[in-house]
């Protein structure tokens, strides 16, 4: 008997499936694919994200598994400028058809809860890209469910937040 059972074992999942057995509870996590899906897309964890990696006590594998650290942002075209041959080319350059990006990708946002089951991450909302909040977002909503989860097994919960 599980006292979880949760499909999904992306960022969102499998930090939830990570969090409750820290709890005492039983846990079962499933997904579709043999391995994690990789995403064809940067990963960027930031904002409030570092923070609860470090309290899970997972910063510092992050760190040890060479992941780079940002130092800083800086536009498109000052990484590019930094290249001068890609430069010369880029910047001769001319736009043959609009731009797409970002405002064609679907945003939704689904009722997160109900009938003994709750999402979490990207399942519940997804929202627009260009913050990239997505992992910051799916490890907050880990954290909230998970304590949400013991609080009502009646053990107290914990008192982290947003």
């Amino acid at each position: 008997m599980y006292d979880a059972i949760i499909v999904g074992a992306r960022c969102a999942g499998a930090s939830t499936a990570m969090l409750l057995p820290r709890k005492g509870h039983k846990v079962l996590l499933v997904d579709r694919s043999p391995c994690s899906s990789d995403i064809p897309h940067g990963h960027l964890i930031h904002r409030h994200g570092p923070r609860r990696l470090k309290d899970w006590g997972l910063l510092d594998r992050d760190v040890a598994s060479g992941s780079p650290p940002i130092t800083e942002f800086s536009t498109f075209m000052k990484v590019v400028d930094a290249f001068p041959s890609l430069s010369a080319r880029v910047r001769a350059g001319y736009r043959e058809e609009r731009l797409r990006g970002v405002i064609d990708l679907p945003n939704f946002l689904r009722t997160p809860f109900g009938d003994g089951r709750a999402l979490v991450g990207d399942a519940s909302c997804h929202k627009d890209s260009y913050l990239a909040r997505g992992m910051c977002d799916a490890l907050r909503d880990a954290e909230l469910l998970a304590n949400a989860i013991d609080l009502g097994a009646g053990n107290g919960g914990c008192a982290g937040g947003l």
